[in-house]
């Protein structure tokens, strides 16, 4: 059986713009909130024992690298949703590169979390 043009089934143009709206928005939240988290506490994680403006990190210097890490990983995963959203916006349309790049972050993202709960036991 042939697929026809008017067989195959596409997906609604209004429907994935919708989904890049929501991963614009998600992606953003993400970015500003993590990138925002890693700025205020920078100084108390690089400074472990230290009373930096009232808070004192009781980890290691390493663990204090590691969640500095993860935030900033965490924001970059933002940013990369961000750019499948706004390809999804304008375009309508998944790009498998952007796609794989959003799932890498995801990835390395997931290890920086594993390394630094394995660093807490």
């Amino acid at each position: 059986m042939e697929y026809t043009e008017s067989t195959t089934r596409q997906p609604s143009l209004g429907r994935a713009r919708l989904q890049g709206v929501v991963l614009c928005v998600i992606g953003l939240a993400l970015a500003i909130g993590m990138a925002t988290a890693a700025w205020q506490n920078a100084a108390t994680f690089l400074h472990p024992g230290e009373l930096v403006d009232g808070d004192r990190f009781t980890g290691t210097l390493e663990q204090g690298r590691g969640a500095l890490g993860l935030f900033i990983c965490l924001a970059l995963t933002g940013l990369a949703f961000v750019a499948n959203g706004v390809h999804l916006v304008r375009t309508g349309r998944r790009e498998r590169r952007l796609i794989w790049l959003g799932a890498l972050a995801l990835v390395i993202t997931v290890a920086l979390a594993w390394r630094l709960r394995s660093m807490l036991q």
